[in-house]
Formats: C-alpha cells, structure tokens, sequence
C-alpha cells in the first residue's frame, strides 16, 4: 500500500488508476482494504478501476471489495462453454453458468460502472453461436459498456485476430444493450 500511496504522489498525471494483476486481482485477499486505503491519496478526479475475470464476483467479500471501485471491468469472451474453456484456458474448478451467476449477482447490488470486455479470436469465438448468448446475458445483467476488441500483439499460442469488419458485424449484436 505505501508503494501505491508513493506512486500516486509522484505521478499526479493520471485519468484511471487501474488494479490488475498477474493472475486474477480479486484473488487478494486484502482487496477491500487495499483499495479503501488509497482511494483517499488519488488526485481530485481520477477513477479507480479493477479488471476482472469475473470469477468471484458472486462472493460478498468480493462484492464489498468491488463496491470501492469507481468501475469494474470483467472480461467475458463467449457466451457458449466450450468456446469460453478453449478461449480463456480456465481452471477445471470453474464453469461459466457459475462465472455468470456471480457476475448476475453483483450486477444487481452494484452502485458503480458495470463493463465488460471481449477478446475476439479468428476462427474460435467469432461467431453468433459464441456472441449471441453473450450478447443475451449482458442485455439481462445491465452492463455500462461493452468494450470489443482483438490480438493486437504477438499471442502466447498460435491464434489470429478478427479483421476490423468482422469486429463491425459482431457488435452488432450488441446495440442497445448498455443501460
């Protein structure tokens, strides 16, 4: 905490304080308190921001956590299992029905930016039959923005990025649904 609290005092040039992690950041268990204690040290008007894979959204713990935010992004890249496990290579303990319910539940009592972020992959999940219950749930949850995009650097496994006109027919989809 006191790194963070240093480095928002030299770095005063900032919009969003973003929280991530190499892993998954609502997996710290100090989280609520982290975010808590420092939100007090952020310049007048910066927003906070956790990036998510949504997985433990439905916990209270986290829910509490997530409520210190000013946004909270998910990432969500298919709307069908198989693509979602091929895509996001997810643990074995985790199944997306229970990702969605937790995302379902915090969406109902949260206060703060919903947002969710889709990663499209040529040739996996760019396809109605990935985007389509996707595009169904975040229309039923309430989402803020939907943020749509593609592999824009070298990937860690042999997949391809979605050309700009297959990103355009694919948000299509997604018209209307932000609250």
């Amino acid at each position: 905490i006191s790194k963070t609290k240093s480095a928002l005092q030299t770095h005063k040039n900032i919009d969003v304080l973003t929280i991530t992690a190499n892993g998954e950041p609502t997996l710290y268990p100090h989280l609520e308190a982290f975010i808590a204690e420092i939100k007090p040290f952020l310049p007048q008007g910066v927003k906070t921001l956790i990036l998510s894979n949504g997985s433990r959204f439905g916990e209270k713990s986290v829910q509490d956590a997530l409520a210190h935010f000013d946004m909270v992004k998910f990432s969500l890249d298919s709307g069908a299992q198989k693509t979602y496990k091929k895509i996001d290579r997810i643990h074995k303990s985790l199944d997306l029905d229970l990702i969605k319910n937790g995302i379902e539940s915090y969406a109902k009592i949260r206060r703060n930016l919903l947002i969710c972020e889709i990663l499209l992959v040529k040739n996996i999940n760019d396809n109605d039959e990935s985007m389509k219950p996707l595009a169904d749930f975040l229309r039923k949850i309430g989402v803020d923005r939907v943020d749509i995009g593609t592999i824009d650097r070298p990937p860690a496994y042999n997949v391809e990025a979605v050309d700009f006109e297959k990103i355009s027919s694919i948000s299509t989809l997604f018209y209307g649904l932000c609250v």
